[in-house]
């Protein structure tokens, strides 16, 4: 009687191992929710755009069906179920999520907010997010040219005896010529101007 209650005993012991051994791999088929399951590995998933594979989804992931196939989605990254697990994936266009996923940045291109997670954009859309092509790069303002300077310019001197005096000044290549043959490198000012071409203040019965 004895011994075979140690063979019962071992027997149970034994069923009770395997069981252990073989409980990982139950929960990682697709469809399981178990938690803290290792980070995705790289290992090619169904379809294009596989970025990574996982044995089990976290509990989180809510589920997402789009153009006949149902994804899962969690912390900004797309699952499709796969042989022993589910494949990282890149999301189609068009897909449209709930809420957009923690971390979430704002990205501004010309007038439109895009948003970016997990490098996916997304735009506002009736029943949540959808999912777009990368936005091009607002294209750079285009260089401001200089406005053409005339070929001629006025300044009108404002004299001490209340007259005003005007002075033609010609564009050259090496700058602007004044009517008395001086060279100035810009514009002059009525400052620079006023010793070649002003008038001293008019004394009382002084006639100009």
């Amino acid at each position: 009687m004895q011994k075979k209650n140690k063979i019962f005993g071992y027997t149970a012991l034994t069923l009770a191992l395997l069981a252990t051994l073989h409980a990982p791999a139950a929960l990682a088929q697709p469809g399981g929710h178990a938690r803290g399951g290792p980070a995705p590995q790289h290992h090619p998933g169904p379809g294009g755009g596989a970025r990574g594979f996982v044995p089990a989804l976290p509990a989180a992931a809510v589920t997402i069906l789009f153009a006949g196939l149902t994804y899962a989605f969690v912390d900004g990254l797309f699952y499709l179920p796969g042989s022993g697990g589910f494949a990282v994936v890149t999301p189609p266009v068009g897909l449209v999520i709930p809420v957009l996923p923690p971390g979430c940045t704002v990205v501004m291109v010309g007038p439109r907010t895009y948003y970016r997670a997990q490098g996916v954009y997304y735009v506002r859309a009736a029943e949540g997010y959808a999912v777009v092509q990368p936005p091009a790069q607002a294209a750079p303002a285009p260089a401001q040219q200089a406005p053409a300077l005339p070929s001629s310019v006025t300044v009108v001197l404002e004299n001490a005896n209340g007259s005003r005096t005007p002075v033609t000044l010609t564009r050259t290549a090496d700058g602007w010529l004044g009517p008395k043959g001086e060279l100035y490198d810009a514009i002059p000012t009525q400052e620079q101007l006023r010793p070649y071409y002003g008038l001293a203040a008019q004394a009382p019965g002084q006639t100009l």
